[in-house]
This record gives C-alpha cells, sequence and structure tokens, in this order.
C-alpha cells in the first residue's frame, strides 16, 4: 500500500524536464549511458512553448515526438476517420506529441521493471530495454518488433551490442 501512495506522489510531482531526465538516467544501463540521450526542443513562438522531444544515438536523431507534427497529421486524418480512429491510427504509427513523451517519462520512473515491460505505451517498453534492472537472460527472451526505426528495436539492439550478447531476432546483431 506504502509503494502505491509513494508512486502516486511520484506522478503528481511536477517535475523539470531537467530533473526527469537525471531520474531516467540513472535507470539507465552503465553500458548505454554514453551513446544515448534525450532532449527536449521549446518553441516560444506560442504562448504554450510547444516543441518536440527526442531521443539521439551516437549523436544520431532515431525518434522525435513533437506536437506540432501529430496536430498536423490528426487534422489530415479527420478529413477521413472520426477522432476516435485517428487517435487509434497515429498510435499505431508511433506519432505521439512533447507531452505524451513526457509523461512516458514521469510514468516511467515510478514503475518497476515487471510494469515497465508490460506497459501499453511503447516509450516506457523501450526505456525498459536500456534499463540496468533488466537482465541479460530476460534481453534475450525479448521480441523485437518488425520496424527497425522503432525505438524498441533500436533500444534492444544497442544494449545486446553493448553487452556483446548475439540476439538471434535481430536482423545486424553483433558478431
Amino acid at each position: 500500500m506504502q509503494d502505491l501512495s509513494i508512486r502516486y506522489n511520484l506522478w503528481r510531482l511536477n517535475l523539470k524536464w531537467t530533473k526527469l531526465k537525471k531520474l531516467v538516467m540513472e535507470k539507465t544501463a552503465p553500458e548505454v549511458l554514453k551513446r544515448i540521450d534525450f532532449q527536449i526542443a521549446r518553441y516560444r513562438t506560442n504562448k504554450k512553448e510547444e516543441g518536440r522531444c527526442f531521443i539521439l544515438l551516437d549523436k544520431q536523431e532515431v525518434f522525435s515526438a513533437c506536437t506540432f507534427t501529430k496536430r498536423r497529421e490528426k487534422a489530415k486524418l479527420l478529413s477521413s476517420y472520426s477522432e476516435e480512429e485517428a487517435d487509434k491510427i497515429l498510435k499505431e504509427r508511433k506519432i505521439i506529441s512533447q507531452y505524451e513523451f513526457y509523461d512516458a517519462f514521469k510514468e516511467y520512473i515510478s514503475l518497476s521493471i515487471d510494469d515497465a515491460v508490460n506497459s501499453d505505451n511503447f516509450i516506457i517498453r523501450a526505456l525498459s530495454l536500456i534499463d540496468k534492472r533488466f537482465g541479460k537472460r530476460r534481453l534475450l527472451k525479448i521480441k523485437p518488433p518488425a520496424d527497425k526505426n522503432d525505438p524498441e528495436y533500436i533500444f534492444l539492439k544497442l544494449r545486446c551490442e553493448s553487452l556483446g550478447l548475439y540476439h538471434e531476432s535481430l536482423k545486424n546483431p553483433s558478431p
């Protein structure tokens, strides 16, 4: 019961991005720590200071969550689909806003590794793959997504390469 209370209080905290990023990086496995980075860019041309969040691997952007992109794509879909269907399609395409990215980070820091691995949120599942609490044997049992641009695939491949593990389901495993 006390664990739920701690999680709830942590969730309610309005953490600044730098503090939140630090908490996520503290859970990241040391072998991938120097290769990965999470950034946020806010565009102050509007009142809400909206922008995007992105994941860098070896200083190359591998995933981006942009509020403007999500709005644009949703507007295109609304001409043919209902709002509910449009949201479902965006979720399948993994197009999210910076707020959804930030919320995933907030949720991730309060989850156990089992809850993170089994989460419905692909960002949380991807973060769990580079978590230092995630063991090598369990890593080898994970089935990677088919899409090579998926954050889960990228993080699984990164973690296996950094540990020198051969994962039979990855297309380009490390030797």
